[in-house]
């Protein structure tokens, strides 16, 4: 048996990428939606009418009413600032690992996908603002 020539194929070099994280435009964009989510939900007090029953009967104004609009837009946008939160980590994480490798081109739209989970990380952490002063008063 003879020795096979391993010299006649050369296997072709491969040359590293010099593009953007395309994951990381995509969770800082789903960041972004998620985030803006939570903000709408965080805000529907002032466009909702909630009326609650109780033992008494049915409450569509004061104290009463308020809790409960005020604590279903808090349970459901809370998933969506978590979400938000963690979608713009899972982008700034992708994109940071990316950025050594990146040329020009490549660096702006990194560069716009980082201010793009900063800004959905802002939103979300007002959105929970939002929710802890209400909880205070």
């Amino acid at each position: 048996m003879q020795p096979q020539n391993t010299s006649s194929t050369k296997q072709p070099v491969k040359v590293p990428s010099t593009k953007p994280s395309i994951t990381g435009g995509i969770f800082s964009f789903l960041a972004l939606v998620s985030s803006g989510i939570a903000h709408f939900f965080a805000h529907a007090d002032a466009r909702s009418h909630t009326e609650v029953t109780t033992a008494v009967g049915k409450v569509d104004s004061g104290p009463v009413a308020d809790v409960a609009s005020k604590s279903i837009s808090a349970i459901l946008s809370l998933p969506f600032i978590v979400g938000g939160i963690t979608f713009a980590l899972i982008a700034l994480i992708f994109t940071l690992i990316r950025l050594r490798k990146v040329k020009t081109s490549g660096l702006v739209l990194s560069l716009l996908w980082i201010l793009i989970s900063i800004w959905a990380i802002a939103i979300a952490a007002g959105a929970l603002s939002t929710f802890q002063a209400h909880s205070s008063s």
